[in-house]
């Protein structure tokens, strides 16, 4: 029977990679991607459609984005690694 190791995916989980403030956000969000290399970032809404796709390159990142056109709701934010692997899942609120 094959053996998995799942800890370094879990190290990996539990690091804070991708940081979204100010949250709840009314015109504009800040990411901070803490991680090497190359990282994807989608944005879904809560019925998992894709809102925006964004890509990290190479260091540790912070971009601002302009939010004012997504509808009031919860959204969730998804980074990938280059292999399409997935490092971690958060969400933020925009409120009018």
């Amino acid at each position: 029977m094959p053996t998995y190791d799942y800890t370094m995916k879990a190290v990996r989980l539990n690091q804070n990679i991708v940081e979204v403030y100010p949250n709840p956000a009314k015109d504009e969000i800040t990411l901070r991607i803490a991680t090497k290399g190359n990282v994807t970032v989608q944005f879904e809404d809560i019925t998992g459609r894709l809102m925006r796709t964004i890509q990290f390159d190479d260091e540790a990142t912070t971009q601002t984005l302009n939010i004012a056109d997504l509808s009031n709701g919860v959204y969730l934010i998804v980074a990938s690694d280059d292999n399409n692997k997935y490092i971690q899942r958060t969400k933020f609120v925009k409120i009018k």
